[in-house]
């Protein structure tokens, strides 16, 4: 990972600061996001939402105004370092915010580190918005996710998930 972020930073991105976030969640979320490609695109567009917005209201905070933009890139990592099913989301973001100026160019403007305020407000922004979605899981998910569970609980144990031999070695 550390490769590509340093692929990313000294070939992708301009040459400005930027930050790496790592956003990893409860089990329960990371198994809903490892079978619902919906799921891991509401959890990532609400956790790029927060920081951008977080990075606007710190530009803003240090008199920034007018049309600010900012930058990012995500890579999705689907497993942890044993290999295991764990989704999570590396994300290399531009440390600053482009302001457009009266001649209608933008210009980078750094900023300082997010201090931790910040970091708790952004995964409060992150959970009250993922909270919201999973709230709205209608009851046809809800029966396809215990079937998922079912299964990935059985695969984990080595045993046979369905048909005459459900519960035994595999």
């Amino acid at each position: 990972m550390a490769d590509t972020a340093a692929f990313c930073v000294d070939h992708l991105f301009p040459q400005v600061p930027a930050r790496q976030y790592v956003l990893s969640l409860p089990y329960a979320w990371r198994f809903k996001m490892a079978y619902s490609a919906d799921a891991t695109s509401v959890v990532l567009g609400a956790f790029i939402s927060a920081i951008n917005s977080d990075l606007r209201r710190r530009a803003r905070k240090r008199k920034f105004c007018g049309r600010l933009q900012t930058g990012s890139l995500t890579v999705v990592q689907r497993f942890g370092s044993s290999l295991n099913l764990n989704v999570h989301f590396h994300v290399i973001v531009m440390d600053g915010v482009y302001a457009e100026q009266p001649d209608g160019c933008m210009l980078f403007h750094p900023l300082p580190a997010p201090s931790d305020e910040d970091i708790a407000r952004l995964a409060r922004a992150v959970c009250r918005k993922v909270t919201r979605y999973l709230g709205q899981l209608t009851r046809e998910d809800k029966e396809q996710q215990l079937t998922l569970d079912h299964l990935a609980n059985a695969s984990v144990q080595g045993l046979v998930a369905t048909g005459p031999r459900r519960g035994c070695r595999v």
